[in-house]
């Protein structure tokens, strides 16, 4: 189903960025990996690294977003050095935060932001589409959040996660997609009626009621709403053979990635996933999906508590996914849990009875110049690369507490969202989230991020304890199921999405140092 909106403004997790349109999963803007340019001389004024005008600039460093300027030099255009005045300038630092532009608020909860511009032109050939399996289902209420027109600056695509009526919980409304044109009027697209979204994305469990994602209520534009705690979302934006650019969804409530169309019609690509994080679109010609890992699940006879945790029982995983439909393991994570067993909120992986899956955890990806991978490891609180090739996985560097979500920026620096820390009675903030930075082995705090306070009975939902020097004690408590986005535009802003407050903010960066030419 397509619909129209009669307003101009919407929106949610994205970010603008010039020249093409968006995409939507939070291993964030590195999931959208970007043109290959032939080198030379590339693009002028925000272009990096080689290819036409309206690609050049969003993808300087090979997909992982853009490092622009004018100079797009070696490395068939896939490595840029910094422009002249300049997005994302190379040898100027990590930057600090001048201004900051509030975009979203009261938009109930956001797990996306990223955009549409610098996808991966894909060296594929496709031999054939799955049947369609198209939903065109009744419309949700007010969910599309809203934006000033003006502040948007390329097509945005953006989910919207689905929500049950509060607090009764009998009403579902189902996910949409919204795009936005500067000064247009949105489009929603609903791939999914009320029924195939409750299937698709295991909303209604036969096991223990309506469902295992721990409601919370939420205001949306107005409304009150329950959203799902821990329900996650990535959308990428591939181009396939320098053709189309094709969109693919998923979930960790699904067992599937779903191609979406811009008639709001949906198809399946692949099935058989099981508990799905977050994709990037790779330039041979294939998705990478990272998986959560899994603790296994008996009923003893015995028990008078149903499903007992037997411990773990497949670690996360990145898998490739061909766009001919065929599922193979790309790489295993090493399994180091830095957090006690018995603190991890475990549910019902919603599609089997034996599959426990961590509720409110993210793994991240970002592809680097030479097609190797970042992956944020939240288990082991630790950064992670893996080669190209997938055989060799190691650790490159510790990770601040429960990331959920990181970047590599085109400056060729890592971004990511701190957690917060509470004081022991889970009511107080003693240290909010924050945008930290890794520079030569060491974090950086670059801009703590404010507002949280007044959601703190939502956060109470699942606790873990944590070392700290701020209290007594040095005990602090961290929650779980912050499920925040990092994501940058090609005008040196950091942009965050926040699935506790319901906002975008997008943080502006100078770099005052004098970058490399």
């Amino acid at each position: 189903m397509k619909i129209v909106l009669n307003r101009v403004f919407i929106l949610l997790c994205f970010v603008v960025a010039a020249g093409l349109i968006s995409v939507v999963a939070c291993s964030s803007n590195n999931n959208q990996v970007n043109p290959v340019g032939t080198g030379g001389s590339g693009a002028t004024a925000q272009g990096g690294a080689g290819g036409s005008q309206v690609e050049a600039g969003i993808g300087g460093t090979s997909g992982i977003a853009g490092s622009s300027g004018s100079a797009g030099q070696s490395d068939s255009g896939l490595d840029g050095t910094a422009g002249t005045t300049g997005s994302w300038p190379k040898g100027a630092g990590y930057g600090h935060v001048d201004s900051i532009t509030h975009l979203i608020n009261g938009a109930g909860s956001l797990v996306n932001l990223t955009h549409r511009s610098g996808q991966k032109t894909m060296d594929y050939t496709p031999s054939g589409n799955d049947p369609l399996d198209a939903g065109d289902g009744a419309g949700a209420p007010n969910t599309v959040p809203t934006i000033k027109s003006d502040q948007v600056k390329s097509e945005i695509w953006m989910p919207i996660i689905p929500y049950f009526s509060s607090p009764d919980l009998v009403d579902t409304y189902p996910p949409l997609v919204v795009i936005a044109k500067p000064n247009e009027v949105p489009v929603v697209l609903q791939p999914f009626t009320v029924a195939e979204a409750e299937t698709e994305f295991s909303l209604t469990s036969p096991y223990v009621g309506k469902t295992v994602w721990s409601p919370h209520t939420v205001m949306v534009n107005g409304q009150k709403l329950a959203a799902l705690t821990g329900l996650d979302m990535s959308l990428v934006h591939c181009s396939v053979g320098g053709g189309p650019v094709r969109h693919f969804l998923t979930s960790n409530g699904a067992d599937k990635i779903f191609e979406l169309f811009e008639d709001g019609t949906r198809q399946t690509l692949v099935s058989g996933l099981i508990a799905p994080s977050q994709m990037l679109c790779h330039p041979d010609g294939y998705l990478l999906v990272t998986t959560l890992p899994i603790w296994g699940c008996a009923y003893p006879e015995e028990s008078v508590f149903g499903c007992e945790n037997t411990g773990l029982k497949t670690p996360a995983k990145i898998l490739k996914v061909t766009l001919d439909g065929t599922i193979s393991e790309f790489a295993t994570l090493p399994f180091d849990l830095k957090y006690p067993a018995n603190q991890i909120p475990l549910s019902n992986w919603l599609r089997t009875t034996t599959d426990l899956m961590p509720q409110g955890w993210r793994y991240p990806m970002a592809l680097k110049p030479d097609n190797s991978i970042v992956v944020g490891d939240q288990a082991g609180l630790a950064i992670m690369h893996v080669s190209g090739d997938g055989q060799t996985v190691e650790k490159v560097a510790d990770m601040p507490a429960l990331t959920s979500s990181a970047i590599l920026a085109p400056n060729g620096f890592i971004y990511v969202i701190s957690n917060m820390l509470m004081q022991e009675d889970g009511k107080t903030i003693l240290t909010p989230p924050s945008i930290q930075v890794l520079d030569n082995d060491q974090w950086t705090t670059l801009q703590e991020i404010d507002g949280y306070q007044p959601f703190t009975d939502y956060l109470t939902s699942y606790m873990v304890g944590a070392p700290c020097a701020a209290q007594d004690g040095g005990l602090c408590l961290e929650p779980i199921g912050v499920l925040e986005c990092i994501d940058f535009d090609d005008q040196n802003n950091l942009c965050i999405a926040s699935s506790v407050k319901g906002s975008l903010d997008c943080f502006h960066l100078s770099f005052l140092e004098v970058a490399d030419n």
